[in-house]
């Protein structure tokens, strides 16, 4: 009797199911079981301007990976970068043969665009306000209400 050989595809070597967790250069942070979890959309941009905001001065894209805890490739933080100055919320200079950065817009600032567009985006202002003011903490709302008394100065 004849046996049937397995076909040659079992030979192939199969990738680890952990395969991407185990990429040093996958995005994102390792739990406490070592599984691989994805950042929150726009957060690895917040976490590159935050990085910005609070340096004395422009950094490099090697900078700014080494500042956020180097899990992060290098190329990772080179896109991000190239995309936040698309978006022209940092300029950049060369200076040698790398690319410096810094912000053009301060944290405050780009918090009240972004508020503005989501504002204009819900299709009812007073209802959206009012669900949002509901939601401050008490010093919130005496912050908004100090700013809004300095406008009618």
């Amino acid at each position: 009797m004849a046996h049937a050989s397995p076909g040659p595809e079992s030979h192939a070597p199969q990738p680890s199911p952990n395969a991407a967790r185990d990429r040093p250069d996958a995005v994102g942070t390792v739990n406490a079981v070592g599984d691989r979890e994805r950042r929150a959309n726009g957060s690895l941009e917040r976490e590159v301007l935050e990085c910005l905001w609070g340096a004395d001065g422009p950094r490099s894209a090697g900078q700014v990976r080494t500042e956020l805890g180097g899990d992060l490739a290098y190329t990772t933080v080179m896109t991000i970068l190239s995309r936040l100055h698309e978006k022209d919320l940092v300029e950049r200079e060369i200076e040698g043969r790398t690319y410096l950065y810094r912000p053009t817009v301060a944290a405050g600032d780009l918090a009240a665009t972004r508020m503005q567009e989501v504002l204009a985006a819900s299709g009812d202002r007073p209802a959206a306000l009012t669900k949002f003011v509901a939601k401050l903490t008490a010093r919130e709302r005496a912050s908004l209400l100090d700013a809004l008394e300095a406008r009618k100065r």
